[in-house]
């Protein structure tokens, strides 16, 4: 490291922040969306779970939004602001 300080070698990258709030994303329907999957995952038996290797992949097929995903935290300071 001090060798490339030394010698210039150093490379730049330009840093950018995530937004604090964003409302184009209603967070409150995507937490709707999940509870009422996770219902329907609860309801299933066991023939009906076999289609499907775990929750997670239950999930995915299903298209339920990921609530710990980054790009939602903006749209959850909102909903959580105006609770």
């Amino acid at each position: 490291m001090l060798e490339e300080i030394g010698e210039d070698k150093l490379s730049r990258t330009l840093a950018t922040n995530q937004p604090m709030f964003r409302t184009d994303i209603d967070y409150e329907a995507a937490v709707a969306t999940r509870a009422a999957a996770l219902q329907r995952w609860s309801q299933l038996d066991a023939c009906q779970r076999r289609e499907y290797r775990d929750q997670a992949d239950f999930e995915a097929k299903n298209s339920v939004p990921d609530l710990k995903d980054q790009s939602l935290i903006p749209a959850k300071n909102v909903h959580l602001l105006l609770k």
